[in-house]
């Protein structure tokens, strides 16, 4: 092949590839090397006693202001992006396996180290591992995000200027004046103290360390048939994830997406209004320098239904750390890769069948034949592995009674949530439990829920890895 497109036939043999032929030529095996790198745990474990290396950063603040003014931030946090352990195959959210709405990794966290009042921080780091950092305020909310990652050897020290500083920046050399962090020993890797008996190994987990927060102040209003606001923030399982996630996420409309060069939101989507939970979908993510407090935390409406007035309660500080952290690492939601359903979509759908992957009996026979006839025409399909509206949270394979595709449309004085479809109000799909089709989509779901239970995933007790070799 030449420059103009000119192609001749060099050799072809048809039984065995020949693209990229290498020269294979006898060379003598040279001596071995022993290596003088520790060997680190596998990337999905975490152990106390592994490497470390060094980070000296020099003052937080360069590359923040005027935006986040000195003395606001306190603490950084290192944040592990741990590697992946399967292939990307059968994808639904654009994840094999889905692992969330926004990231498509399992993210752990290892330390918050101290800021000085100058912005100085000094602290020791886990080895050979993608980490990257935070920077938090005194509520431990996110402030600013590293947007790229970075590794560190055994024992090697880096030093940085700031957070995001313009890249032709040099900081002043004051011979005079060490950091004060750098007159310190090195912050050790340490967990937060709150935070030890929610993360597993570090890694955060939804349902463990989000879901209980939520069963202790928010479920009593916001569960079962006919929840308050239609929110039902309570752990029963949905297609791919549980009711919690896929409301506070999807039927809340949360997703926007920024601007993929600029890194500013589009302003189609800034004028939906602040989402509940901001997130980035990894897919979209913008790749521009990143903005300090347009993600997770601070940017999201969330913070503000945690009030005493609002929960009844006063929620303690080290719970409402738990939802920053979870809302500030992107959303994750399962803590692993193992998976149970290796041939469906995200290798996780609670839909299928979890032999062939295909859609399952009950949801394809039953299901799909009633939601056709009698509610497709007003809301469109539900298939698909992607929606970012909630619509998978319409079945709820825990309590197939609570599912909102019964619920909503059914009288009020049957148990629902009384939702008419015309706007008169004097018009519901289901006027009793009684009806043919509500009993029909009920049997289909139950017997969805015993599918379910026969093939746990990894949110579920009794789970275990299906793993198929592609």
């Amino acid at each position: 092949l030449d420059r103009e497109n000119h192609h001749r036939l060099l050799y072809e043999d048809p039984e065995q590839s020949c693209f990229f032929p290498i020269l294979m030529k006898k060379y003598p095996v040279s001596g071995n090397l022993a290596s003088v790198i520790p060997s680190a745990q596998p990337m999905e474990f975490a152990d106390p006693q592994e490497p470390t290396g060094y980070f000296l950063l020099s003052d937080v603040y360069q590359g923040l202001s005027p935006m986040i003014p000195r003395g606001k931030a306190k603490t950084l946090r290192i944040m592990e992006q741990v590697r992946k352990s399967e292939d990307l195959v059968s994808r639904a959210f654009d994840q094999s396996p889905v692992m969330s709405y926004g990231t498509y990794y399992a993210k752990r966290c290892w330390s918050e180290v101290p800021i000085e009042e100058d912005g100085s921080a000094y602290f020791e780091a886990p080895a050979m591992r993608e980490i990257y950092f935070q920077i938090l305020d005194e509520n431990g909310m996110e402030l600013h995000r590293m947007t790229s990652g970075v590794q560190i050897m055994p024992n090697e020290k880096v030093g940085c200027i700031g957070c995001h500083e313009p890249r032709n920046y040099t900081i002043s050399a004051d011979m005079d004046r060490l950091p004060l962090a750098a007159q310190k020993p090195p912050h050790p890797v340490q967990m937060p103290e709150s935070m030890d008996n929610s993360l597993t190994d570090g890694i955060i987990d939804y349902t463990k360390l989000v879901q209980p927060i939520l069963d202790k102040y928010c479920t009593s209003c916001h569960s079962g048939s006919d929840p308050q606001g239609g929110y039902d923030l309570s752990g029963d399982k949905t297609r791919y994830f549980n009711m919690s996630y896929d409301n506070l996420l999807g039927r809340s409309r949360s997703y926007r997406q920024h601007d993929m060069e600029t890194g500013e939101m589009k302003p189609e989507e800034a004028a939906k209004g602040t989402p509940l939970v901001h997130f980035y979908w990894l897919l979209w993510t913008p790749t521009a320098v990143h903005r300090p407090l347009q993600s997770g935390s601070h940017a999201s409406r969330l913070p503000t239904c945690f009030t005493a007035e609002h929960c009844g309660d006063t929620v303690p500080e080290e719970d409402l750390r738990k939802i920053w952290l979870w809302m500030d690492a992107n959303v994750p939601y399962y803590a692993t890769y193992a998976h149970s359903r290796p041939l469906s979509p995200g290798r996780r759908d609670r839909w299928t069948r979890a032999q062939t992957g295909e859609m399952a009996d009950w949801y394809v026979n039953e299901f799909s034949e009633v939601y056709k006839r009698r509610c497709d025409s007003c809301h469109g399909p539900i298939e698909g592995t992607t929606n970012w509206e909630g619509r998978y949270a319409w079945i709820n394979l825990t309590h197939p009674e609570n599912s909102p595709v019964l619920t909503t449309h059914l009288d009020k004085a049957a148990g629902g949530r009384g939702v008419s479809i015309r706007s008169d109000g004097q018009e519901l799909i289901f006027g009793n439990r009684t009806d043919p089709d509500y009993e029909k989509m009920l049997r289909a779901i139950q017997q969805g829920r015993i599918e379910m239970f026969e093939q746990p995933e990894a949110d579920m007790p009794g789970f275990r890895h299906l793993k198929k070799e592609w």
